[in-house]
């Protein structure tokens, strides 16, 4: 009577352990992945390029994302590398299917090339996110009066 009593309770917990640990699936048009248990990022893109752009005339990058995950995804802070770059994020929980896009608008004040850095911390997985930008700043035209 002990024995089959303690299999019963090992089978039951093995069961209960398998049910905790086995991925989530989550079916898209016709096809099925595994969804994170808990918040997940999935990025249309994390590198900006804008290519040429006309000195003190600012650019903005879009950074979209979907949370993939079966958790809200919370961002706490997008910090900066510099005050060149003004990042803005979404403040409110990111639930899970939900959509979102963190913007990053660059100051072109000076000209050459420039390669920034936005760090995005969240309670995801990967607490660190790096989103990067870059382009080229053109010099502006001299002109016969400036000379």
């Amino acid at each position: 009577m002990k024995n089959s009593i303690l299999v019963a309770l090992l089978f039951s917990s093995s069961t209960m352990l398998a049910q905790t640990t086995s991925p989530i699936f989550q079916a898209s048009a016709g096809e099925q992945r595994a969804v994170a248990s808990g918040p997940e990022f999935t990025w249309d893109l994390k590198e900006y390029n804008f290519g040429e752009i006309a000195k003190d005339k600012p650019v903005t990058a879009e950074y979209k994302f979907k949370n993939t995950g079966n958790k809200p995804i919370i961002i706490s802070e997008v910090k900066k590398t510099c005050g060149c770059t003004v990042p803005k994020w979404p403040e409110q929980p990111i639930m899970p299917g939900e959509e979102a896009v963190i913007k990053a608008t660059y100051n072109a004040k000076n000209p050459g090339a420039f390669n920034k850095t936005i760090t995005v911390v969240s309670n995801a997985e990967e607490n660190y996110i790096y989103l990067r930008l870059k382009g080229k700043v053109l010099a502006a035209e001299t002109t016969i009066d400036q000379l």
